[in-house]
């Protein structure tokens, strides 16, 4: 999905509506954080399935915008996520 594609989505939602990613093992977060990261396609495709299929330049050892990927918007969920978010 693009940024594009999600504010259509979003026109049609309530304004006042609360946006809320899952939680690590059950329940659901409000999103704290929204920033763009360079996004590594297809980085995981050889991990096992419970693993993302992309990754985050920083994640995958590698700085910032040096590695070959796309600019991605995360929308961080404040569980594990945002633990990991510390060292992104």
């Amino acid at each position: 999905m693009t940024v594009s594609e999600l504010i259509k989505k979003l026109k049609d939602m309530p304004r006042t509506a609360k946006v809320v990613v899952c939680g690590y093992e059950g329940g659901y977060n409000e999103v704290p954080e929204v920033r763009e990261v360079n996004l590594l396609l297809d980085y995981n495709v050889w991990k096992p399935p419970y693993y993302g299929r992309h990754e985050i330049g920083v994640n995958a050892r590698v700085w910032p915008m040096d590695e070959e990927g796309e600019v991605a918007v995360l929308l961080e969920g404040g569980g594990i996520d945002s633990m990991i978010g510390n060292y992104i």
